[in-house]
């Protein structure tokens, strides 16, 4: 089973997870997944994918017992940053640290596939948020949640790499 979930564990070459994030590229959405590197003390790298090629590249860095979630459309809020686009943003913020989920922004400006502080910021204070929105007005961008633990669905998936054995579990992330 996934943990924490009520579903079972899948693998990265299930052709069903494949076919799922291939066809939400195909539509021309960007993709964002987050891959949880077993054995790294947290370790984790997140990536903008937005064709098939940058897809099979994150699944070409992965190790046996890596986890990757991908996230689809639709976000919160996907746009250029405005003034209106941050009241809503800091809006969600407060709603959501109630829950102890935190809100991601990406830009969407970047040509990299592979996400790093520059590129995607993650809020642990609405002080931090509201400066970074200030900041990045006119950025085109798309704010998140990146809910992993959460069951399967429309909105994300989670596949695990197999295991040196062939068997899917789950590692220490």
């Amino acid at each position: 089973m996934q943990a924490g979930t009520s579903q079972p564990l899948i693998s990265t070459d299930n052709l069903d997870f494949i076919e799922k994030v291939e066809g939400k590229i195909k539509q021309g959405e960007p993709i964002v997944i987050l891959l949880r590197h077993n054995n790294q003390n947290g370790n984790r790298t997140c990536f903008l994918v937005r064709n098939n090629d940058e897809f099979h590249q994150v699944l070409q860095k992965t190790l046996p017992k890596d986890a990757l979630s991908a996230f689809f459309s639709p976000f919160f809020a996907q746009g250029v940053v405005t003034h209106e686009l941050k009241d809503r943003v800091m809006f969600l913020e407060k709603i959501v640290q109630d829950d102890e989920d935190s809100i991601v922004a990406i830009r969407l400006d970047t040509n990299n596939f592979i996400l790093d502080t520059e590129t995607m910021k993650n809020f642990s204070e609405l002080k931090q948020e509201n400066e970074w929105f200030n900041q990045n007005l006119g950025v085109p961008v798309i704010v998140a949640l990146l809910t992993y633990w959460e069951d399967n669905s429309e909105q994300m998936i989670t596949a695990y790499v197999r295991d040196i054995d062939g068997q899917i579990r789950c590692g220490t992330y």
